[in-house]
């Protein structure tokens, strides 16, 4: 059980990561324009979603 916590830790920081890169390398500015993050904060959520659905359909 610590083990899947883990992981899905672990793949909620990749996503975040992941989503700051391809949204946008050159600013971090862009976290405080609400319409953006706002869609930003949603993509990531539905995709830890479908992960987080996935690991406990698995175990």
């Amino acid at each position: 059980m610590e083990r899947k916590v883990a992981i899905l830790l672990v793949l909620v920081l990749l996503q975040v990561f992941a989503q700051t890169n391809a949204y946008d390398r050159r600013r971090i500015s862009f976290w405080w324009n609400e319409k953006e993050s706002q869609i930003i904060r949603d993509q990531i959520m539905s995709d830890l979603e479908l992960k987080f659905d996935d690991i406990v359909k698995s175990s």
